[in-house]
């Protein structure tokens, strides 16, 4: 199975993140959500390409004492 990357996707939303993210200050603990819809018929491996230009883009976040860098987002997927 060959990975799906989408670089540019995942560089569109870094960048509208850094605009519009609610929750872009290290001391908060809450992460933005997304939603990812999708056809049923839409193959696996493009859905984990979307999921993965999602989880591409990190921010800095204090946990326990140290400061870390995780995802913005956290991500959900519903298929129709």
């Amino acid at each position: 199975c060959d990975l799906i990357k989408y670089a540019d996707l995942a560089k569109k939303l870094g960048e509208e993140w850094k605009l519009h993210g609610g929750h872009q200050d290290k001391s908060d603990k809450k992460i933005d959500q997304a939603v990812l819809h999708a056809d049923n018929r839409l193959p696996f491996k493009e859905v984990i390409g979307v999921l993965d230009a999602l989880y591409s883009t990190k921010r800095d976040m204090v946990l326990g004492g140290k400061t870390e860098k995780i995802p913005v987002f956290n991500m959900s997927f519903s298929v129709r």
